[in-house]
Order: structure tokens, then sequence, then C-alpha cells
């Protein structure tokens, strides 16, 4: 897990092996660490300190106890961790707002499970009376967005079902705290659906659905072409075509922003199971925005460092440009060559800054976590 606050410039970072969240200031340097119950999955800050998922178990398992956990912060340092929930089925994503209009902010949990799980919400999740409403019970729920949807004044929820019956799942809100279920696409079951986006990227005013899909841990990996970035536009009245599709294989995330702050949106992928054989180096690619949907893909011109899981983007260094940071897991790493591997097992690099120097022109430079051993050597965006 990563996720970057630009705002008290402090990267949150989950140990899977460790079971540990620690919090490290970017401007001290320094780090607070806590212990928890399982491996943190997400984070949502709020202003007395953080709620964090944690799963039991990173692979996948039908075990019901991952937990929602507050940890007071104060003055950069953690406090010590209270369960809130201690039932939930490998909890992997948390979205807050007041679903029900009472002025009390609820959290849809996406529950990814294995052969179970779900999707629900509780209604006023921050206090003892919250109550739990299921609105899917299949396994997979993976990512949820809270939004207007449909232009009611209600808010919606739109999320991602991987796991078998995978697609994309609009609930309507209908007032009262009730949903009504809309599929707005499937997927066959090999996609191997892992994020979305929701988001206008042609500027026309409606949200569109940026999607990938590459989860390849079934069984053991193959490459499969059909795994990348593909662009539903909004067509209106709940209608999407695919406009975009860019091969990317093993693919588990991306983020769309104007990184070079030329007024149209980039992408930034990271892939955990890349095609190791023939291009290594898609384990992370920039995707500079041409005009008209037309990428220019870059990458760094060394082999991949680590076996990026997780992304997360925002200002680093305050310099007013997008800045991204990868996390890495090597679990399953049996689909990379031996030697790389071996690289990975003598010194492998847990988390990378990728620092954008969009004021310079020079695109984005790579700098390994300062940990006693220095500042990575430099590299360049590479075609």
């Amino acid at each position: 897990m990563l996720h970057l606050d630009d705002t008290t410039q402090t990267l949150f970072y989950g140990n899977a092996t460790t079971n540990s969240l620690s919090a490290l200031s970017l401007e001290t340097q320094r780090t607070s660490e806590v212990k928890l119950k399982g491996a943190p999955s997400f984070l949502h800050k709020s202003p007395e300190g953080v709620y964090v998922l944690t799963m039991e178990g990173v692979m996948p398992h039908n075990r019901k106890n991952g937990t929602l956990t507050f940890i007071p912060r104060e003055k950069g340092v953690l406090g010590e961790a209270e369960v809130l929930l201690d039932d939930l089925p490998r909890p992997v994503h948390a979205a807050v707002s007041d679903l029900d209009g009472d002025g009390k902010e609820d959290m849809v949990i996406c529950a990814f499970g294995n052969y179970t799980g779900e999707l629900a919400w509780y209604s006023d999740i921050f206090s003892p009376g919250r109550k739990k409403h299921i609105l899917s019970a299949l396994p997979g729920a993976i990512k949820s967005v809270i939004d207007d949807v449909n232009g009611d004044g209600l808010p919606d929820i739109l999320a991602l079902i991987a796991q078998g019956d995978e697609g994309l799942y609009l609930f309507l809100n209908q007032g009262n705290g009730t949903f009504k279920e809309k599929v707005l696409m499937r997927f066959p079951a090999t996609y191997g659906s892992t994020y979305f986006e929701w988001k206008d990227m042609d500027g026309d005013g409606l949200k569109d659905i940026l999607y990938v899909n590459g989860d390849n841990g079934d069984y053991f990996p193959i490459v499969k072409r059909f795994h990348g970035i593909r662009l539903f536009s909004n067509k209106g009245n709940l209608e999407f075509e695919e406009s975009l599709f860019l091969e990317q294989h093993g693919i588990f995330k991306v983020i769309s922003e104007d990184f070079d702050q030329d007024n149209d949106l980039d992408l930034a992928a990271i892939s955990y199971f890349p095609d190791y054989q023939k291009r290594p180096e898609e384990s992370f690619v920039y995707y500079e925005n041409q005009g008209d949907f037309s990428f220019k893909a870059s990458t760094f011109e060394n082999i991949p460092s680590g076996k990026w899981l997780v992304m997360d983007s925002g200002d680093l260094d305050m310099d007013g440009d997008q800045d991204l940071i990868l996390g890495s897991a090597l679990f399953m790493s049996l689909d990379a060559p031996r030697e790389m591997r071996g690289d990975w097992g003598r010194e492998s690099t847990p988390i990378l800054f990728l620092k954008n120097t969009t004021i310079r022109k020079e695109g984005f430079v790579l700098a390994q976590s300062e940990d006693g051993k220095g500042i990575h050597a430099e590299h360049t965006l590479m075609p």
C-alpha cells in the first residue's frame, strides 16, 4: 500500500511482511511505524488520523478477519491502532461519502476475497452505531467510486468486480439508503480486471472510464495480448464505447494526470506481470499524450529494480508538477528471469520515487528511497 499526502509531505506505506504501516515525513526524513493485524491495503486520511484496511493474508483467501482500523496521528507520529471492524473478507479498497443524506459519512468497502467476497456500504461508519448494507455478494470487488453518475442529485456507486463475473457495476441511489444495480459492462473471466478511473478524459464534460486488466496470477503467468489499458468513452445516458486500447502485459494500475503540463492527460502505468522475456521494461510505462489520444510510450533503459504492485502520484518536492511513487512486492516472482530474481534477492528497491522535472523539460528521473545507500543513478525516460 502507498498513499502520498502532499498537503503534509507525508508518504504512508504498508509492509505486507511485517504487517505494519509507516508514515515517512519527506521533509524531515523521519518515520513513524505502527503494527497492525494484517497487511495494509488501503488508507483514508482524516483530520484526526488515518483509517486503514488490512488483509490477514495478501494472497486471495476466504477468511473473514480483515479489519478497518483507526490510527490517531499527532505531530506526524502514528498512535495506537484501534480496530473498528474485524470481520471483513479481505478488504482492498474504501470510498467515503454521505450516501443516505443524513449528514454523516458512510463508507463503501470492497472485499475481494477469493471464492467469496462482497461489496458493502456502512452507514455512519465513524460511529459505534454503524450498520452494514450488502450491495453485492460477488467475490472480487476491487475498487469503487462514489459520484452522481446519472445526474439526479444523489450519490451513486460505481464498482469494478474482478475474480470471475468481471465487470463494471453501477448502483444507482434511490434515496433513503437504497440502491438499484445496473451492469454497465461485463468482461471475460480471463481478463483479470485490476483498476479503473472515473474521469473526463476527452474534455467533453462527461466522465469516462479508464480501465486496466492484467491480473495474471491464477496460474503460472503467460503473455496475454488482451492485457492493457482501455478507454470507454461516455456517450451519455449511461452508454459507453471503447475508444482506445494500449497493450501492456500484466498491467495493474494506471494514473492519468497532465504530467508534462501541456493541457492534456498523460498516463503512467505499472505492470506486475510484464513480458519479462521480450519486454521487461513495460514494468513501468509513461504514455505522453500527443493529442487525439495518440500516445508516445517511454520507460527506463535499466531493468526493473522491483516488481511494482502499487503506485501513487502527488507533488513530492512541491515544485508544481505531479511526481510518482512505485511500491514493490516480491510475491509470485517465478515468471521473472533467474538473474533478475537474484538481483532482487541481493538488493531490491521496495519504494521508488519518480521525480517529475517538467519545469526543466527533462521528463522523469528516478531516485531510490534514501535509506543510507544514497540516491540511485539517474536515468531519463527512453522510447
